[in-house]
């Protein structure tokens, strides 16, 4: 299984400054109360970069606001077959291929770890470590570019901070996604802990 740290690719990074800026940039300085992490200011913050032949995605998340459709991560594909995670109106969105969409309640100012897992059958929802949804896998279409915050199709900009978002080529476990969450979550002082679906 081989693990891509999206962050570690720094080309496609736009409007993006280091240190932040009052609106966005590069931010935190690795201590439990301050991970480091992108900030995204919700109006034009975005990177782009290859998409790969990922079987997991994880990442940490910690919205300003979840009122507007604002996107974490879009796998783009057409509008109707892709990998995505918003929030919206006080809950988190995620979408797979041309499944359904499930959601979550989420609120602000707070940390939380989001992860989709697909083992070429049945693809799992995952936040803070516990299941939320699950469905049998479809075929991947063509998927060329990954954009983390922000969706291709319509510029619903994620306003808040992305940090740790991991692309695996082999479907993560169970235990293997606790693992990942419980050894990160120290990290995040404010994780609200434990969600159940």
């Amino acid at each position: 299984t081989s693990c891509s740290d999206v962050f570690g690719v720094n080309r496609g990074l736009l409007n993006f400054s280091h240190p932040a800026s009052a609106s966005s940039g590069w931010d935190g300085d690795g201590s439990i109360s301050d991970p480091y992490r992108l900030h995204f200011d919700g109006s034009n913050d975005r990177i782009t970069g290859p998409a790969t032949a990922a079987r997991t995605y994880s990442v940490w998340f910690n919205p300003d606001t979840a009122t507007n459709q604002a996107y974490i991560f879009h796998r783009d594909a057409a509008w109707n077959d892709k990998t995505s995670a918003y929030v919206m109106n006080g809950s988190l969105y995620t979408h797979y291929q041309s499944s359904g969409t499930y959601s979550i309640g989420v609120g602000t100012g707070s940390w939380y770890h989001l992860v989709i897992s697909c083992d070429g059958t049945t693809v799992r929802f995952y936040l803070n470590g516990v299941q939320f949804a699950s469905e049998a896998e479809t075929a991947e279409g063509a998927q060329p570019n990954l954009f983390i915050g922000s969706s291709t199709a319509i510029n619903s900009f994620f306003d808040g901070s992305i940090s740790e978002l991991r692309t695996y080529s082999a479907a993560l476990t169970e235990n293997q996604i606790s693992t990942l969450y419980a050894e990160s979550r120290p990290r995040y002082a404010n994780d609200p802990g434990v969600i159940t679906a």
